[in-house]
């Protein structure tokens, strides 16, 4: 990075493409992260639980062709209402199947369940840039899994029973957490404090493949100079 005649755009991360990819040198000379880098949080590790349903998504499990996205806020909870200890900020339910016209009529339903790990299995890890997190230990994954199906039973009745295969995808570094504080970060642009070193991805823009997309584009036109 920040070799003369030539650019380099990552789309690691933020935070593991100024850990891995900046030289010792450019460290030294510019800063490992821009100012204010530490005010940001790591995104908690997420779980991917892919479910194969036994049953048309429409016709026998009555579900939906776009995602089911909940957001739990503590600070709001209802004193009746144990979020801390039972949801964790974020679930989103996607059926797969249902986004495919080819799936459409088949008998069998592919859906992914993603949450974020709760607070108590996980520990946070010192040093310097954003806050990072760590599994603690398994102990409680086998209860955090059958409590996310359950959830998606609850919010998809026709589900229940209906599980034939299950599988799970442990996201460990899934990116800066998309709050105000990131979002307002001045230092956080495709164009980084190192020169000839860019970010693109979607720590410096939307989630999902579309942000990634987008920010590729910006990266690019910076480059070229078709932008400040």
């Amino acid at each position: 990075s920040g070799h003369k005649g030539g650019h380099v755009v990552s789309s690691l991360g933020a935070i593991e493409s100024f850990e891995k990819l900046i030289s010792k040198k450019d460290k030294e000379i510019y800063g490992e992260f821009p100012q204010n880098f530490d005010k940001l949080t790591e995104c908690r590790p997420k779980i991917n639980l892919c479910v194969g349903l036994k049953g048309n998504w429409g016709d026998d499990l009555d579900c939906t062709t776009c995602d089911y996205t909940q957001v739990r806020d503590d600070n709001v909870a209802r004193p009746n209402e144990h979020y801390a200890d039972r949801d964790s900020e974020l679930l989103n339910i996607s059926f797969c199947s249902a986004k495919d016209p080819l799936k459409w009529f088949k008998p069998n339903t592919s859906c992914v369940v993603t949450s974020e790990f709760p607070e108590n299995m996980l520990q946070k890890l010192s040093g310097v840039g954003p806050t990072r997190y760590s599994l603690k230990d398994r102990r409680g994954f086998e209860t955090f899994k059958n409590h996310l199906l359950k959830r998606m039973n609850e919010i998809f009745p026709n589900t229940k029973g209906a599980e034939e295969y299950i599988s799970e995808v442990v996201d460990m570094r899934p990116g800066l957490s998309q709050n105000a504080s990131r979002i307002s970060a001045q230092s956080l642009r495709c164009p980084t404090h190192i020169a000839n070193f860019f970010l693109c991805g979607s720590d410096i823009g939307m989630n999902g493949s579309g942000g990634s997309l987008d920010t590729g584009l910006m990266a690019a036109h910076t480059i070229l100079g078709y932008t400040p």
